[in-house]
């Protein structure tokens, strides 16, 4: 009762299943999931040299970009059971389909490019952190007051007096938060622009590795610093 054409597409999301578990080749070059989250072995693509020099190109992110994102996303986790914040549950959301499934399977052979699929979350994640820590530009507005009735009652007098203590505190808290916000902020934006500035230096001290720039073997080298990236 099952129409062919639904048969066939179970069948073939079966067979593309089975055969995406059962690879577990060794390959040199392979990274369980588990070492993605610090760079344990990046995806090596051409290594070659000539008279010119020596060339390496390896599938390596910018490494200060790479390490804020992932403390970004464990800091957005934390502000989501603060705050049930729908933009941080939409990045984390896509972060962990893209990342937790292949910890399932850990004896399959992997590797470190598969994180782009979820790179793209765990970016944006990084700048709406950012935008977090910066907070909005002005104080909350204060409520205004409702106009005054021209009547006495004890009743209306009550409601005015209400109105009159609600519409005062924001204004007090109002003119306390200013100094310490706008410290808050100037740390926050501080943060930001060495963070660009940084991470445009680790650009241009990788560009050799992503483009594939001959270079003296040492200084090649200079850019693989852990052991387990060459």
């Amino acid at each position: 009762w099952v129409p062919l054409g639904l048969q066939s597409l179970w069948m073939y999301h079966a067979q593309q299943l089975g055969f995406h578990v059962g690879l577990d080749g060794d390959h040199p070059y392979e990274s369980p999931a588990i070492q993605w989250l610090w760079l344990g072995r990046p995806t090596a693509f051409e290594m070659l040299g000539d008279d010119a020099g020596t060339w390496w190109i390896t599938a390596l992110p910018n490494p200060l970009v790479w390490y804020a994102s992932v403390i970004a996303a464990g800091f957005l986790l934390f502000h989501l059971g603060r705050r049930l914040d729908r933009r941080a549950g939409f990045l984390l959301l896509g972060i962990a389909a893209g990342y937790l499934p292949w910890l399932a399977f850990p004896d399959r052979t992997i590797f470190f490019f598969y994180a782009i699929v979820f790179l793209p979350f765990l970016v944006i994640g990084l700048a709406y952190a950012l935008q977090l820590a910066v907070g909005p530009s002005r104080a909350p507005r204060a409520p205004e007051r409702a106009a005054t009735r021209p009547s006495a009652a004890p009743a209306d007098a009550a409601a005015r007096l209400e109105e009159d203590v609600a519409a005062a505190v924001p204004r007090v808290r109002s003119r306390l938060a200013p100094a310490d916000d706008a410290e808050r902020r100037a740390a926050a934006w501080a943060t930001i622009a060495v963070l660009v500035v940084a991470s445009i230096a680790v650009f241009a001290w990788f560009l050799p590795v992503a483009y594939g720039i001959p270079l003296p073997e040492p200084q090649i080298r200079l850019r693989y610093w852990p052991p387990s990236w060459p």
